[in-house]
């Protein structure tokens, strides 16, 4: 599951970083969206893992690791307009920490289906 995954969490993070690049909205606003968003999903996964339903574990897994791209993204362009650049080791820092939250998850997730089977 994690090396399938490992390209999406990826792409994911490149989508949002690109997207927003192009908006000027409330970075606040979007953060506070988010983490709500965040805790929804959350709830949702951890009550589809205990039902053992596949197929939203897979979606719900897809749209915290979205999401968590989001934050990524936002979280960089935050420091961006407090400090007016990333410092490339800072970024990458950022990012390992992503890779390793859907990296965590995704183990997690793996974890829990084999044990049910």
């Amino acid at each position: 599951m994690n090396s399938d995954y490992s390209q999406q969490w990826t792409k994911e993070l490149t989508k949002k970083r690109k997207s927003f690049a192009n908006k000027k909205t409330d970075l606040a606003k979007q953060k506070k969206e988010t983490k709500e968003e965040m805790i929804f999903f959350k709830k949702k996964l951890k009550n589809a893992i205990t039902k053992k339903d596949t197929a939203n574990i897979e979606k719900y897994y897809e749209k915290i690791i979205n999401l968590r791209a989001k934050q990524v993204d936002m979280y960089l362009q935050e420091y961006r307009e407090f400090y007016g650049d990333v410092d490339y080791e800072d970024e990458e820092e950022v990012i390992e920490k992503y890779y390793f939250d859907c990296y965590k998850l995704a183990t997690f997730i793996e974890k829990i289906q084999q044990k049910d089977n």
